[in-house]
């Protein structure tokens, strides 16, 4: 018996953590190691599971960036940051998340009347923090400058 870890049981290692979510091949890797999986086997492992189509970087960044993007709302920014933090390579990452930006553009309006609350927008603290927290959503600093001077007039 070898001391570690064989590259069937780094398998169903990778099988068991496929089973709970979808991974890109550098987080599949990762936590591989973590299981105590040898460099060698983990990128044996990972490079079996990419051929027979269980991991895949591009599926992995469109779904992931649907989700920050539509669902949890967040700007352009902090979508590619997020992908590249889990192991997407940056420019699929920008890729992805300009196709989708295109087809559905946020609307900071809506954002910034939900954080809003019945505040009053004219006052400096209320805009500070509302601007603040689109700024750590990922959104550009004059878009949110502009659509809060918009949503300003409006009222």
């Amino acid at each position: 018996m070898g001391k570690g870890i064989t590259f069937e049981q780094a398998k169903e290692k990778a099988a068991n953590i496929l089973t709970y979510r979808d991974h890109s091949k550098a987080s599949l890797y990762k936590r591989l190691l973590e299981k105590g999986v040898s460099e060698e086997i983990a990128e044996q492992t990972v490079d079996f599971f990419e051929d027979v189509g269980y991991i895949n970087d591009e599926r992995y960044a469109q779904d992931k960036a649907r989700e920050l993007y539509e669902v949890k709302k967040y700007g352009v920014r902090r979508v590619v940051f997020e992908l590249t933090k889990r192991g997407v390579d940056k420019e699929l990452a920008e890729n992805v998340v300009f196709e989708i930006c295109e087809e559905n553009p946020n609307d900071l309006n809506s954002l910034i009347s939900k954080y809003i609350k019945g505040q009053d927008i004219s006052d400096f603290k209320v805009k500070k923090r509302i601007s603040d927290k689109l700024i750590r959503m990922g959104y550009d600093f004059d878009e949110i400058k502009s659509a809060i001077n918009n949503f300003s007039d409006e009222e």
